[in-house]
């Protein structure tokens, strides 16, 4: 490069202006379809550890893969929540994504539960499920214990202080 060689910068388009009578254009529409990081249902496949059984709850524990459930995500859906859905048990040996030509043959637990912290580890999230006894059958609960499955959460919340509880009955 010479000392006498001019550098052009590149051309900037300019913006049209607007006519008085034009009308302004409608905003643009956002897609239809389930938002990128929906906090009002989860569907995981978990691994199911041991079941405890206490006077008034029941407890289940579970892990899922980092990978189905970011970090953020799990604090903001696991973390001091009520949830309402349900565990699916996956029969003997099969896929967790298949499908089931008899609803009657896949064994579900459905209420409502509480978790109250989680924890992680680099490949796994892992949480417990505090049901309470009234609401549940403690001998299909039982048979969840070291099995696979899914976790189907369709309602989100918060966990109710005492207080809170007490101000219901």
């Amino acid at each position: 490069m010479s000392t006498g060689e001019v550098i052009e910068a590149p051309k900037r388009r300019r913006k049209r202006a607007k006519k008085p009578d034009e009308a302004p254009k409608p905003p643009k529409r956002k897609r239809a379809g389930k938002p990128k990081d929906a906090l009002d249902t989860l569907d995981l496949l978990v691994d199911f550890s041991g079941v405890t059984i206490q006077a008034n709850t029941a407890r289940v524990g579970l892990k899922t893969s980092r990978n189905q459930l970011t970090l953020a995500k799990a604090d903001r859906t696991l973390c001091g929540r009520r949830l309402t859905g349900r565990i699916v048990l996956t029969p003997n040996g099969e896929d967790p994504d298949q499908q089931v030509l008899f609803e009657e043959a896949k064994l579900e637990v459905s209420g409502t539960f509480d978790v109250k912290q989680f924890s992680a580890t680099p490949d796994w999230l892992k949480c417990s499920l505090t049901f309470p006894l009234r609401e549940i059958d403690c001998a299909d609960l039982a048979t969840f214990s070291h099995k696979q499955g899914r976790l189907q959460v369709d309602e989100i919340g918060d966990i109710p202080s005492k207080r809170d509880e007490k101000d219901e009955e």
